[in-house]
């Protein structure tokens, strides 16, 4: 499965589970808190 998402669609898509990742390579960083729960 391969894909082109946006930043925004990507973090949803992580966020719901629908993929997991066995490996990814950091471009960019950022910090999103939501809660006590925080999105690095």
């Amino acid at each position: 499965m391969s894909g082109t998402w946006k930043k925004a669609e990507e973090l949803e898509i992580i966020k719901t589970g629908s993929i997991w990742y066995k490996k990814a390579t950091i471009h960019d960083t950022a910090i999103e808190m939501h809660g006590k729960t925080a999105i690095v």
